[in-house]
């Protein structure tokens, strides 16, 4: 019977021994998570101990280990519990890790997807701007018909600008607002005689600060083209010297939008028939698109102040 216990408990000795070599090769080969290795190499360990503890009493060597015997039994609900609680851990842990994965993944084609229809609306808007250029070069215009075409030139790139900034930008959410402002203003200038001639002088002065939503910035573009354009077009008519000034800051989360002139007054000039009227309802239409406010003043020229929520 001694003999039978003897072998029983060799043969276990020598499986738990085994399994304990292979998961410390397991651990070291990193393809076992250290921390339920360690649980399970205790385990081994323990039952280890109790097989030899067997075999020394039962050979009558010694029953030292066997005071032990017990305490170290009473350790493997504890450590079996542990095991459990590490392996649903670690379960929870990859599960969450995919679903992050998976709205990594999501995200990233969402923001593919935007910057794909972004870069499309810039393309089509382009071949908008090139129609209309066409028609003003191939077609025998009126001046009238030519100032015409020019401003919805202008309208259109100032679209298309926001869109094209938007495209290499990360953030959809806050667009920086000084690139655009800045071709459309140049874009302004270029199409306007005084402009290309320097006689009226662009100054430009924008906050690095300055950030907007994109159900904004499309309507404060057309905002600063057509702000600009009107001053290019009434304020200095002819090829009349004089001076162009816009600024830009934000302060507690408005943006306060100034242009200034020292051209002609607009002020009683504003017949319900002529391209002035449209182009001061147009910019009545866009401060309210963009729930703000204007102030408008024609001491020594032209001044209106625009501040709305960012």
């Amino acid at each position: 019977m001694e003999q039978a216990i003897v072998l029983l408990n060799s043969l276990s000795f020598l499986c738990f021994g085994i399994s304990l070599v292979i998961l410390v090769a397991r651990i070291v080969g990193k393809r076992l998570r250290w921390e339920t290795g360690i649980f399970m190499l205790l385990i081994c360990c323990i039952f280890i101990f109790v097989n030899l503890s067997n075999i020394l009493e039962h050979l009558g060597l010694t029953d030292t280990l066997d005071y032990y015997e017990d305490y170290a039994e009473l350790l493997v609900p504890l450590l079996f519990i542990g095991f459990l609680n590490s392996e649903r851990l670690h379960t929870d842990i990859d599960r969450r890790k995919r679903n992050e994965e998976q709205l990594d993944a999501m995200v990233k084609e969402r923001d593919e997807l935007l910057k794909e229809i972004h870069h499309r609306v810039k393309n089509n808007l382009q071949i908008v701007l090139s129609i209309i250029n066409l028609q003003r070069r191939r077609t025998n215009v009126d001046a009238q018909t030519d100032q015409i075409l020019s401003a919805t030139e202008s309208r259109v790139f100032s679209m298309a600008a926001v869109h094209e900034v938007i495209y290499r930008f990360q953030d959809h959410r806050r667009i920086p607002a000084e690139e655009y402002t800045r071709a459309i203003v140049n874009r302004v200038s270029r199409n306007h005689p005084s402009g290309q001639s320097g006689a009226v002088r662009i100054l430009i002065q924008i906050g690095p600060e300055v950030s907007l939503r994109l159900e904004k910035a499309v309507s404060f573009g057309l905002l600063v083209n057509e702000l600009i354009s009107r001053a290019f077009r009434y304020a200095f008519p002819g090829q009349q010297s004089g001076e162009v000034s816009l600024q830009l800051s934000m302060t507690e989360g408005h943006v306060t939008l100034e242009v200034r002139d020292d051209g002609e007054a607009l002020e009683g000039r504003l017949e319900p028939e002529n391209d002035l009227a449209l182009s001061h309802t147009l910019i009545a239409n866009l401060i309210q698109q963009l729930e703000g406010t204007s102030g408008v003043s024609c001491d020594g020229g032209n001044r209106i102040v625009v501040r709305f929520p960012a």
